[in-house]
Order: structure tokens, then sequence, then C-alpha cells
């Protein structure tokens, strides 16, 4: 249930100590009757024992047993993770041990057998543990990215990929409110969030020389859901404050210039301007989002004009992504009966 299915009993002998770290005719395992480590003077001569040198080019700096069921495993030990895959590659991919590993790992696996997607997006973290051989030969599976601590963080590679993506979505959101920056075209990563956002010339074809106009719908409760939207570019600010709130729910505002919110206030305001905040009296506002409301506005909302009838996506652009899947529950004319949105033939409910 933890993933335990896809490790490969193979890798429990990637680190036996090989055959040339030892300076004595050994086995690896060996009998606990054989252990050399037992020995009387292993523990003030061991380099009798042990080749230093060829641990050294394992990248290890010592060996340590392993006792069990009558048998000594003798396992090289390494300073860290880093240095236990760097051993995979200077000692599993040397030509000189091909027929140990093959032999070791045909037991258990081929690539046929073992399939692990490869993706730009996804990271595997394998400690260099995970080989599979097929006609090619052996090989590790690839990418392998290592975590060994904050000295480590460009070096190895894995939280250099993170912080790479990390600061590409934060670069998307502030400029197109998405979060996928290799999505965005060339146009797109040049401009405002506001010019990725809002169609300003079909805006100002609607607003017209009014210079402002409320999108609306009256939901099921009977207030009224506006996104006021106004072409105020060069004018003054936008004041939105306990009169301009008053009797209606404006979730969304979309203003070619300054806006400046002197009242608390619930909602999504585009502004191709500078947005300020203060009360009189007070140090600030209180603001918050309200995605739901602003999806369903943008949904629902329209705005008339003689004979004219027009609705956000002229203003704004791409905005069916902004409504995605945002629901919310109602009662009254607009609520759905979603029982009616199935239909069945040749069935009967129980």
């Amino acid at each position: 249930m933890m993933g335990e299915s896809l490790a490969v009993k193979s890798s429990q002998t990637a680190y036996l100590a090989p055959a040339d770290c030892f300076l004595i005719k050994t086995t690896n395992p060996t009998t606990v009757a054989e252990d050399f480590m037992a020995k009387s003077d292993f523990a003030t001569a061991p380099e009798k024992y042990i080749n230093y040198e060829v641990l050294k080019n394992y990248h290890a700096f010592d060996i340590t047993p392993l006792y069990k069921d009558g048998l000594v495993y003798y396992f090289l030990k390494f300073e860290n993770a880093k240095e236990a895959a760097a051993f995979d590659l200077a000692y599993y991919n040397d030509a000189d041990h091909a027929a140990t590993r093959q032999q070791y790992l045909s037991l258990y696996v081929d690539d046929a057998e073992l399939s692990i997607r490869e993706s730009s997006t996804v990271e595997k973290i394998t400690n260099g543990s995970i080989l599979v051989w097929d006609t090619k030969g052996i090989r590790t599976i690839e990418p392998t990215t290592i975590s060994n601590g904050l000295d480590d963080i460009y070096e190895d590679g894995y939280y250099a990929g993170l912080q790479s993506g990390w600061q590409d979505m934060y670069a998307s959101y502030n400029i197109s409110l998405t979060k996928d920056y290799e999505r965005l075209t060339t146009e797109q990563k040049a401009a405002t969030v506001f010019e990725n956002l809002v169609d300003v010339d079909g805006l100002k074809k609607i607003t017209g020389t009014s210079g402002a106009v409320e999108f609306e719908f009256t939901d099921g409760d009977g207030v009224r859901q506006v996104a006021y939207v106004t072409d105020n570019e060069g004018a003054s600010a936008l004041e939105v404050d306990a009169s301009f709130l008053g009797g209606k729910n404006v979730p969304l505002i979309i203003a070619t210039g300054d806006v400046k919110v002197t009242a608390d206030y619930s909602g999504t305001i585009l502004s191709g301007g500078q947005v300020t905040f203060g009360m009189p009296g007070s140090s600030s506002s209180t603001v918050s989002s309200d995605m739901q409301d602003a999806a369903r506005v943008i949904q629902n909302a329209e705005y008339k004009k003689g004979s004219d009838t027009y609705i956000l996506s002229q203003v704004l652009k791409n905005s069916q992504y902004y409504v995605g899947s945002i629901g919310k529950a109602y009662t009254g004319e607009d609520a759905v009966d979603v029982t009616k949105l199935v239909t069945y033939q040749n069935w009967s409910k129980e």
C-alpha cells in the first residue's frame, strides 16, 4: 500500500561490497565462521583485510557487516545517499562487472517487465538503485535525482528543478492568473495580466461614451449580481465605497484605469491601472475573493442596450476558463435538478 510493490529484489544486492574491496580470499556473503571481522587483529589492522583505495573509487569509506541466519553480509558504507548513487554509476556501469550485475538482475527484472513513465514534469528519486537489463545490456532508470540536504540543493538538481518550476508558476500567475508558463505564447509573456485577461477593444465598444456599464442578473434569492465594467483610463479612479456597493453584489469589477477601494469588498478586481485600499478613519479595507460568485456572474450576467444584448465573454479573453467547474447550490428558479441531467433506457431505478 505504500508502494513496496515497485521495489526490485535485486536492489538488496546493490550495495554488497564487490570482491575487489577485499585483500583476502572471501565470499560475500560468507559464513559467520569465516568472518574476517571477527579475527583478533582486525580492529587494529583493518587495512590487512580491506582495500581502502578501491573503496574510495567506489565512493565508500568503509565496510559494515550484517549478521543474519548464520551468514554475514558485507555492505559498503557511504557518507550519504548521493555517494551511494555515485557508487552505482562507478560500479554497475563498469564493463568489468557486467556479468556479475547481469546475473543478479536477470533473476528478478528486465526492461520488458518494468515500465516507468518518463516525463519532464515527473521526477523519480531512486538513489541510482533501479537497474534493468535488456539486449543492450545493463542500465539505470533515468532520470535519477538525489536529495542530500541543503548543501547539495543546486548540485543534485532536484530542488533546483523544483525552484525553476515554482518560478515559472509564479511568473505565469502574475501575467495570466494561470500556472502553466510553458503554454503561454510569446505575446502573452510580454503582456500584463490585465492585457492577457481583458479584451480592451471589446470593452470600449460596449461602454462607449458612457464610460461604464453593469452586466447583471438576479439570482434565486432576489439579489442583483453585477459585473461593473468601466473605461476610466486617464480619468479619476473608480471609487468602490458603501454607496457603490449598496443594493447589489458586485463580485467582479473591470476597469481600464485606477480603482480605489474604501469599503469592505468581496470579489475580483481587474485593473489596467493601480488598485489602492483604505477606509475613512481606518488604515485599510477588508478585501477577500469570491471565486464562486465571480464565475457565476461571468456565466450569467448580461448588459442590454436597446435591442442588443452583451455578455462578459465579449470583454474577457477565454472567459470559459474562469468559470471552470465552480458551482454553488441555490434555491429558486436558478436551482438545477441534477436528476434531470441524466437519461437512460431499458433500466429501472431501485
